[in-house]
């Protein structure tokens, strides 16, 4: 596969972004590590002859008259799968959103392979379109990364519901991180397919026109994934948004809110910062 020198180099710019933002985070959180990395704490135990005097508990020695250092157990590595939707409505907007989807999933893979969790990637329209299993490591997060550059897109139509039911092919408790607008009206079910054996969270992007489109009157509608038109009736709130896009968000919120699962939302030129990075390094998945 034959991957330009425009791509390399954009790719590396991606690198180093997430570099600096994890810097960032690692410093204003006064944080060694993300979750996922290193160890976790086990029990209080007797010192040993041979054991690393930085894990004497002072205060516990103190209590018991007696050396006590702080037992650990190495984490478990974590499988965070970055699910991206590759639908036809992921391509509608003013702005070129789908490149904005693969750079945002594109930061989502590095955050993953820089915390030593296996990552994979799933692009999906109504049925799986491509996975790589997870790995670890930087080499196979450019992999996923090159393959999200180069992919094209098959599918027009959406169907999150088809995908939940296919996930078996994830051999162990993830993290299903999913890149998508949802517009989905089978979000429900699979969300709750989902969530009865993955922790999930879900990265949404709109475009600011989807947001703020006329306040009142008709307007020619295109289906992006069927390809059909039709005329509706726009009613005026006072936001100026179409009420028909606000409810769909909101029914989307009370989605994710019934079954536990965090939303960060990305509009236009936001980029994401050290919410994602929390949402990512939380307990979700531990």
């Amino acid at each position: 596969m034959h991957i330009s020198s425009d791509i390399i180099a954009h790719i590396r710019q991606i690198e180093l972004y997430t570099q600096r933002l994890l810097g960032n985070f690692l410093i204003g959180k006064n944080k060694s590590r993300l979750k996922g990395m290193g160890f976790e704490f086990d029990q209080l135990r007797e010192y040993y002859i041979g054991d690393d005097i930085r894990s004497i508990d002072w205060a516990s020695s103190a209590r018991t008259q007696s050396i006590r250092v702080k037992q650990y157990l190495e984490e478990r590595t974590r499988t965070v799968c970055v699910m991206v939707d590759v639908s036809t409505s992921m391509i509608y907007g003013i702005e070129e959103k789908y490149e904005k989807i693969i750079w945002l999933a594109s930061v989502m893979i590095l955050i993953a392979a820089y915390s030593s969790d296996k990552v994979a990637l799933l692009l999906y329209s109504d049925d799986i379109e491509l996975y790589i299993p997870a790995r670890t490591g930087l080499v196979h997060a450019r992999k996923l990364i090159h393959t999200l550059y180069m992919y094209k897109p098959k599918k027009p139509v959406t169907s999150i519901l088809s995908i939940s039911q296919q996930l078996s092919i994830l051999k162990e408790r993830s993290l299903v991180c999913i890149v998508s607008d949802f517009i989905d009206n089978t979000l429900e079910k699979a969300i709750k397919t989902m969530v009865y054996r993955h922790m999930v969270c879900a990265i949404r992007y709109l475009d600011t026109v989807e947001r703020l489109l006329p306040g009142k009157g008709l307007l020619l509608m295109k289906d992006q994934e069927t390809g059909t038109q039709s005329y509706i009736h726009i009613p005026k709130i006072c936001n100026g948004s179409v009420s028909l896009l606000h409810n769909r968000i909101q029914t989307q919120n009370h989605t994710f809110k019934k079954y536990g699962v965090p939303i960060f939302d990305i509009v236009n030129h936001q980029k994401p910062a050290h919410e994602l990075i929390q949402l990512l390094s939380s307990s979700i998945g531990h």
